[in-house]
């Protein structure tokens, strides 16, 4: 009972690795058998009798705790409101705006495969690193800001060639990293977010909400609209205030990878498509390689996909009334 109870504390950390070597570690302990080996079908039992369950542990939920979250959570809304009364401003003209990297080129690593098919192998695409960041947007009544890319390329062949007049469907500019920087966020304001606003209600203030990172921070406000008032959410906040974190950007992961494995099928199930997408691939552009020809995914791609799924084209990954209840 002692080592099972020793195993299950485990400091925090419940692997099976983990939980073996520490198992292993007891059996210096006096009165236990040093022949013990802790294999797999013990620490199986253990956890089956435990009721252990393994889970994957995501977010920052835990950098703060329940009260604080309590606390902070009050006065962010009292904040909020009271600028909101200041400024005479609706949820309409209410905004947030979170960023986060997608990894677009990426493949799925796992497959089902008859039994006599084990030497079947991957791809490269299965741990390809290509990232872009993408800006997500929405106001408090729903409505959805158009979507901003940030990628490492100046100017994508796959612009240049396949897109009307080189401009690609969704606003998109470069950096070294693909990171969001205090200069770019600027640019989404001026860009982005104010036209859009200035579009759907005129020459008036709107409140836009920010996380607490070093790309929104002390933004020089003499380079974008006087009328945007940016407040921020309070340090280790994001991850249970940010309405961005709490379905849309998830949501836009998931609609993406669907779409492009679909996409993907819907050619390599049909033997005659299949090799008319190979053939037209092998005379297409330089970079200009893409899902259609069964190949890997641009930078294009992933926009024509995003912008489908965020403007409603594929509305089952959102609905206004689930951006409403992440507010």
């Amino acid at each position: 009972m002692k080592l099972v109870w020793y195993v299950f504390t485990g400091r925090g950390k419940f692997t099976y690795l983990y939980l073996k070597d520490e198992a292993l570690q007891f059996t210096s302990h006096p009165g236990v058998d040093a022949s013990f080996k802790a294999s797999i079908g013990w620490l199986s039992n253990v956890v089956k009798r435990g009721k252990k369950i393994s889970v994957a542990l995501h977010g920052e939920g835990m950098d703060i705790s329940p009260e604080m979250k309590a606390e902070k959570s009050k006065t962010n809304v009292e904040q909020l409101n009271a600028c909101m009364e200041k400024y005479d401003i609706p949820y309409e003209q209410l905004y947030n705006a979170d960023q986060t990297g997608l990894f677009y080129n990426k493949r799925l690593n796992q497959i089902y495969l008859d039994k006599d098919k084990k030497d079947f192998c991957g791809v490269k695409q299965m741990k390809s690193k290509e990232r872009v960041t993408l800006m997500v947007s929405s106001s408090a009544a729903g409505a959805k800001l158009p979507l901003f890319m940030v990628g490492t390329a100046k100017q994508p062949l796959c612009f240049k060639h396949l897109c009307h007049n080189g401009q690609p469907p969704m606003g998109y500019i470069h950096q070294a990293n693909a990171w969001f920087t205090q200069e770019i966020t600027i640019h989404w304001i001026n860009k982005i977010l104010w036209p859009w606003h200035k579009r759907n209600f005129g020459d008036v203030c709107c409140i836009l909400v920010l996380g607490n990172c070093r790309a929104h921070t002390d933004l020089n406000k003499a380079l974008y609209p006087n009328k945007v008032i940016i407040l921020f959410f309070p340090p280790n906040c994001t991850s249970f205030l940010q309405p961005a974190d709490m379905v849309m950007i998830a949501g836009m992961k998931v609609g993406n990878k669907v779409s492009m494995l679909r996409k993907l099928l819907a050619i390599c199930e049909d033997e005659e498509l299949y090799d008319e997408a190979l053939i037209a691939g092998k005379k297409t552009l330089k970079g200009c390689n893409s899902l259609s020809f069964c190949s890997k995914a641009q930078l294009l791609d992933a926009m024509l996909i995003l912008h489908s799924i965020w403007s409603g084209g594929i509305n089952k990954y959102y609905l206004d009334v689930s951006i409403k209840c992440c507010w």
